[in-house]
């Protein structure tokens, strides 16, 4: 969590887009004390599309596809809150260890 890539996830209700890993890059946010979400940034109501991406909003806790309009929930595990998308953004596991001050993300 030291790395630079992370620092901004310090407040809870945080979130940062991690570019060139998972499908079209990683969304984590900082749920609570000791929460992390991750999702893959693949906008699900068209994933092969090139344009298919969802970046993180102002608020920091919603996630849109500038293109399709869909809308989602960073701090409910991804549900949709806008369409067309159907279905929720691919969450992967998150765990953090508090001791170690470390968030490990896989599948």
């Amino acid at each position: 969590m030291d790395d630079p890539v992370y620092v901004g996830l310090n407040p809870v209700g945080a979130s940062v887009f991690i570019p060139g890993v998972g499908n079209k890059g990683i969304i984590v946010t900082h749920v609570d004390i000791s929460k992390f979400l991750a999702y893959d940034a693949t906008c699900t109501y068209d994933p092969d599309a090139a344009w298919g991406r969802v970046v993180i909003d102002a608020s920091g806790i919603s996630a849109v596809d500038t293109v399709c309009g869909s809308e989602y929930s960073l701090m409910l595990n991804g549900m949709v809150t806008k369409g067309p998308s159907g279905l929720p953004l691919i969450e992967y596991v998150a765990d953090y260890n508090a001791n170690l001050n470390s968030l490990h993300i896989h599948n």
